[in-house]
């Protein structure tokens, strides 16, 4: 229910809607009695599938046959032959037929001729079928047996003609095809598919009684054997001449039917180019076309079909009257689209038109236009074009309408904007009136200025309407008692002041002298400038007081004219001394803001504010300026000392913004570096503060207050990690110091206590041995540690030995043995000396042992490398002094004195090598 009620209340159809898909729902809903609409949707909708919609529910051929002719797409066009075809298959009227006809293609054709229910359609769909197939179609399943008698007297071809006789529902069709045919030699095999398959048992029958002679004969022929055969019997004569005589007339007929054929498919097709000729072109090409009917060479009445020329005929009578019909109502349309045309130009025309034209001008015209445009749609058929152009020109009507009814509207709406402000204005005049009129302030020029404006304003009331429009007449009533009241109160009010002035003009002329006898005492001030500050005082009031009564204003203005000539030379001096005075403050206060604008963009922050503070106090003390400059000269030097501090206001935020960044920054620092010092377990520690101190360099700099707080912290975190690095460190290197200092006093503990030298303590060798294995496997301790300790391990082996030789003789300790090993480290590093050096040799020997030197080179295949053998003499100079360290300590001033020699040796090759 309430769908149906949207649907009466809906302001558009549902044919216009915007989606396509409900249009077409729409136009499959509509009655088919509404022809107009049907044929304006399939002609002006947008939507194919729309098109296609209105031309299923269009009846009229001949308003299918018009749509076909003007629609552009395939799609749509094959809908319009399809419905076309439907209609033909179902009418029962030949109106519109020979043109409908023409849309269809032979398929449909053969359709229409076979099961169209009314004879003159079939017979018309028949006359215009070509192809043999298509014709035996016709014939063998035609619902009309005088359809299928006249495919069948078309057909030519003797396949065609036995399908008609196998297929045929019609006795007397299949019949005729047979007996047509059964006038030659007929193939047996095909006899006997006809007396098996044909659907007529009287062809059947015929077929198998043919079949049955042919064998017959067959057998008579080839009876008798060959020998006893008798001569064939020639034919006589005659016989001869009328077999040829058959043969002619065969000829003659084959050739007359193909040239009937020929004939009628010329006919045909003129008729079908008439039947498709517009009407804007119909007056053109129907004498043409009627000249080359006319040219056709039809056969005698009784050499030919009267039947198929007839048609043919009776055809083209139809296709010539209704392409005349199509002519004239194309120039009926053209006629009527003229008018149209020129009453939407005069439109226009009026439209431009600055004076305008009467309502009854437009009334008339809208009123011609729908009478010709109903006229125009009123008909059934209506080409493409003239629609188009019908289209154009509604579109150009309905802009005209469109900006015909904005101008209207805009002069409403200027006519009720100008009441509207009309209105205002007086409800506003009233109000001022009234005010004016109850105020106690109110000045006399005032009022008689309001009072004259009232005056205008009922003038203009009591006038026309076009003087003052008003909303309403109710309103024009209104305002008119409304300003009448006020003007009658303004008016009293008037009066009171008019009387007012007077007695005020009475009363400034008491003031006046009083003025003058103010001005002639200064004449004896000596003060200037208590003089030039009261003359300006009078002089102001003397202006004041202007309004007096004229007969009476002439001697006092001449008592104060004298005075005035009097004392304005005085004080015309000390003014312009105090201008000049002010032109030199003017002068400081611009040589202060020119500093000022200079320091604006200073970037010294501290030192430039202190000078901006002394120049403010600069700036109060200097004295005042000429008026004209004085606001100009405090708003530069203002902005002048505003963009400094803006600026520098600036600078901190982003120097805050940047501190508070860095001590994020050095925080996360601290905080990690304290995690460290709180963690003694982390890996390289030492490392990560280095890291972190690095780290701490490139941060920048925070706020000055918490700098040195942030630092100290820093500081500390780091000194805490390194003290539990050193330590760590101290507790080893005393551990190690303690293992040694241990084989040390193990080492002492072998010593005699007396100092006498007895009995050797058991396997002392072994135990020596033993400790000095232990010193060499000993942790390494720092090196001033080191070398007490060393000194102290080698003097306890030393004295061990010492006291007791014999019991480390033979052994790697034993003294004697040392210093052979010494003696022998010390001569093999002499001899590397003298062989690198040759400190001895003349430079001739020097040169001839290089020489020889180089001989042997070459024998031997290689060059010598100085380098290389720099090389070899370091390393063997290290592995002399390893052999060194591994003797350690021998007692003896022969064995100090070998130690010498061999420190020597090692020094000067080490430094031979690395100065070569």
């Amino acid at each position: 229910m309430a769908m149906k009620l949207f649907e009466k209340l809906r302001t558009t159809p549902e044919w216009e809607d915007a989606d396509g898909a409900v249009r077409a729902r729409a136009v499959r809903d509509l009655p088919p009695d509404d022809l107009e609409l049907l044929v304006r949707i399939a002609a002006d909708d947008e939507d194919a599938a729309v098109r296609a919609a209105a031309v299923q529910r269009i009846d009229d051929l001949e308003t299918l046959v018009s749509i076909h002719g003007t629609e552009a797409d395939p799609a749509a066009r094959s809908v319009v032959r399809e419905r076309v075809r439907d209609l033909l298959l179902d009418g029962e009227d030949e109106a519109g037929v020979d043109a409908a006809i023409g849309l269809l293609a032979p398929r449909d054709l053969a359709t229409v001729a076979r099961d169209a229910r009314l004879t003159a359609i079939g017979r018309a769909a028949l006359s215009r079928l070509e192809g043999e197939k298509h014709l035996a179609a016709v014939a063998s399943r035609a619902g009309h047996v005088e359809i299928a008698a006249a495919a069948l007297e078309r057909i030519v071809d003797p396949e065609s003609l036995q399908t008609v006789a196998v297929k045929a529902e019609e006795r007397s069709v299949a019949l005729g095809a047979f007996e047509r045919l059964s006038n030659g030699h007929l193939d047996p095999d095909w006899l006997a598919v006809v007396a098996k398959r044909s659907k007529q048992k009287a062809v059947a029958r015929r077929a198998k009684a043919l079949l049955a002679e042919q064998e017959e004969e067959h057998a008579a022929e080839t009876a008798p054997d060959e020998e006893d055969a008798p001569p064939p019997v020639a034919a006589s004569p005659i016989e001869q001449v009328r077999v040829a005589e058959f043969d002619e007339e065969r000829a003659k007929q084959a050739q007359r039917a193909e040239e009937r054929t020929a004939l009628l498919a010329a006919a045909r097709r003129v008729c079908e180019t008439i039947e498709r000729v517009p009407g804007a072109e119909a007056a053109q090409a129907l004498p043409g076309l009627r000249e080359e009917w006319g040219a056709l060479a039809w056969p005698a009445p009784e050499a030919g079909p009267p039947k198929a020329q007839a048609e043919l005929l009776e055809r083209f009578e139809r296709a010539v009257a209704g392409c005349e019909q199509r002519g004239q109502q194309w120039k009926e349309d053209q006629a009527q689209l003229e008018r149209l045309e020129t009453l939407i130009a005069e439109m226009e025309r009026a439209e431009l038109a600055e004076d305008g034209r009467p309502q009854a001008f437009w009334q008339q015209s809208d009123k011609d236009w729908r009478a010709i445009v109903a006229e125009f749609r009123g008909r059934s058929i209506v080409r493409r074009d003239s629609r188009e152009r019908l289209v154009g020109l509604e579109r150009r009507k309905a802009e005209v309408d469109a900006r015909r009814r904005a101008a209207e509207a805009a002069q409403r709406s200027d006519a009720e904007r100008q009441a509207q402000e009309n209105l205002e204005r007086i409800e506003r005049l009233c109000a001022t009136v009234e005010d004016v009129a109850a105020s106690d302030k109110s000045q006399l020029p005032v009022a008689e200025r309001q009072l004259r404006a009232a005056r205008r304003a009922l003038e203009e009331l009591r006038e026309s309407d076009a003087a003052a429009p008003l909303p309403s007449r109710r309103a024009r009533a209104a305002l008119v008692r409304r300003l009448q009241q006020a003007h009658t109160a303004l008016l009293g009010r008037v009066r009171e002041l008019r009387d007012f002035a007077d007695w005020k003009r009475w009363a400034n002329l008491g003031v006046r002298e009083e003025l003058c006898a103010r001005l002639e005492a200064l004449v004896d001030e000596k003060d200037d400038a208590a003089v030039a500050s009261r003359y300006r005082e009078i002089v102001l009031e003397w202006r004041r007081t202007a309004d007096v009564p004229q007969d009476r204003d002439a001697p006092t203005r001449a008592r104060f004219e004298a005075a005035h000539e009097k004392v304005y030379p005085r004080c015309q001096a000390f003014l312009e001394a105090q201008t000049a005075g002010r032109e030199q403050n003017l002068a400081r206060r611009i040589a202060i803001i020119e500093e000022a604008e200079q320091l604006a963009s200073s970037t010294d922050w501290l030192k430039t504010a202190q000078r901006i503070a002394t120049l403010k106090e600069q700036w109060q003390e200097v004295g005042p300026v000429p008026r004209q400059q004085q606001k100009e000269t405090w708003n530069r030097f203002r902005t002048a000392c505003n963009t400094f501090f803006r600026r520098r206001k600036e600078d901190l935020d982003t120097r805050k913004k940047a501190w508070a960044r860095n001590l994020e920054l050095k925080e996360a620092l601290i905080a990690r570096v304290e995690a460290l010092a709180a963690d003694g377990n982390g890996t390289s520690p030492a490392e990560q503060v280095r890291q972190a101190q690095a780290e701490w360099k490139t941060v920048g700099p925070v706020q000055r207050k918490r700098s040195d707080a942030v630092w100290q912290r820093f500081r500390a975190a780091c000194d805490a990690v390194f003290g539990r690095i050193h330590a760590a460190e101290h507790a080893e290197v005393a551990g190690k110091v303690a293992a040694r200092e241990e084989i040390c006093s193990e080492l002492e503990a072998l010593l005699p206590a007396d100092g006498a030298a007895g009995e050797p303590p058991a396997q002392l060798a072994e135990t020596v041995r033993d400790l000095r294995q232990r010193w060499r496997q000993a942790p390494e301790v720092p090196q001033v540690v080191g070398r007490r300790l060393a000194a102290r391990f080698g003097g306890g082996i030393n004295r061990v030995i010492a006291v007791w030789p014999a019991a480390f003789r033979g052994s790697d300790l034993d003294p004697n043995r040392q210093l052979r090993r010494l003696e022998a480290l010390c001569a093999r590093a002499e001899t590397l000396v003298r062989d690198d050096m040759e400190p001895s040799a003349s430079p001739a020997e020097i040169l001839a042992a290089r020489w020889r030197e180089a001989l042997a080179s070459n024998l031997m295949g290689a060059r010598v490398d100085e380098a290389r053998r720099r090389r070899s003499t370091l390393d063997e100079v290290r592995r002399l002094q390893a052999e060194r360290r591994r003797l350690g300590q021998i007692p003896g001033a022969e064995a100090q004195r070998l130690a010498q020699r061999f420190q020597q040796a090692c020094d000067r090759l080490s430094g031979a090598s690395q100065a070569g």
